[in-house]
């Protein structure tokens, strides 16, 4: 999944729109804050919080986030910018190239 809800520190409504978009027995990355784990619970989503460095394991690390954060923004650049109102346009898109060409490798390759 990769949509904005927010653009700050998120509130329960936009951690309810969350909820929608979760299947059952997911993976989560969170940040500690109690409403996620509260929606993740009622899922039955396994979740754990990179809160610092004590907390990181080999797969379970920011700079995996970092990571994926950093592709959406030199997606992004290349637009030369995104207004937020279209952002999750944008994300789409993304995510249906991603699909397209991970589908080409598998059938090409």
């Amino acid at each position: 999944m990769l949509k904005a809800t927010n653009c700050a520190v998120p509130k329960s409504e936009d951690i309810e729109k969350i909820q929608k978009k979760l299947s059952g027995n997911c993976l989560v990355w969170i940040d500690g804050k109690t409403a996620y784990q509260r929606i993740l619970n009622q899922k039955n989503c396994e979740f754990r919080v990179l809160g610092d460095h004590k907390t990181y394991t080999s797969v379970d690390h920011l700079n995996h986030v970092n990571s994926f954060h950093s592709k959406i923004d030199e997606w992004n650049r290349k637009y030369r910018g995104v207004a937020t109102k279209y952002i999750n346009r944008y994300a789409a898109l993304l995510v249906t190239v991603r699909n397209m060409q991970d589908w080409l490798l598998m059938k090409f390759c």
